[in-house]
């Protein structure tokens, strides 16, 4: 059977379980908000001086174009060296992508009653190991936590404005332990 599958096959099926591991981690975040407690202290921000957001209006705009590629070639017909598929799959990941880097970046960090949340991430209080302002920039706070998972990092660095700074050192002294 592995022999029948073509390279366009096996990318088309990564494609499709990384497609759906996503969006079913994106649809799970008002769970997972939900579950990290009553809002302590929300972060505003200006989204348009952050890159993550720009990189997001990018990729969306480099996912409408290959979405019009594709209904054009959907119009005159699919040439043979390619694979309906995986077309499908490739817009479905340009969009997913944009999408996934714009509701990160509109989602500003948040500290709550049971963690952090940032993006689309949760990171509970008991899994802070420390955290320290980065002397090099003093907007920047950075986290060491435990990993869920052995391949992603263990450190996370959130921008806050100087104006929010004692109100963020005053909930992280109360609810992250000394290490």
């Amino acid at each position: 059977m592995l022999q029948s599958l073509s390279i366009n096959n096996l990318w088309g099926i990564f494609f499709f379980i990384w497609l759906l591991g996503v969006i079913l981690w994106a649809i799970s975040w008002p769970f997972r908000k939900k579950n990290s407690g009553s809002l302590l202290f929300k972060v505003k921000q200006n989204y348009l001086k952050r890159w993550g957001f720009w990189l997001g209006v990018f990729n969306s705009v480099i996912a409408v174009y290959i979405t019009v590629l594709f209904f054009v070639k959907i119009n005159t017909g699919f040439p043979s060296y390619t694979n309906l598929s995986l077309e499908i799959m490739q817009v479905s990941c340009m969009w997913t992508i944009g999408i996934l880097l714009l509701a990160s970046e509109l989602n500003p960090p948040e500290f709550r009653e049971n963690g952090i949340c940032a993006g689309l991430t949760f990171v509970s209080w008991q899994s802070i190991n420390s955290y320290h302002w980065l002397p090099s920039s003093r907007h920047i706070l950075m986290f060491r936590f435990r990993r869920r998972l052995a391949w992603l990092p263990g450190m996370w660095m959130i921008e806050i404005p100087a104006s929010y700074r004692d109100a963020v050192n005053e909930i992280l002294s109360e609810r992250v332990a000394s290490k």
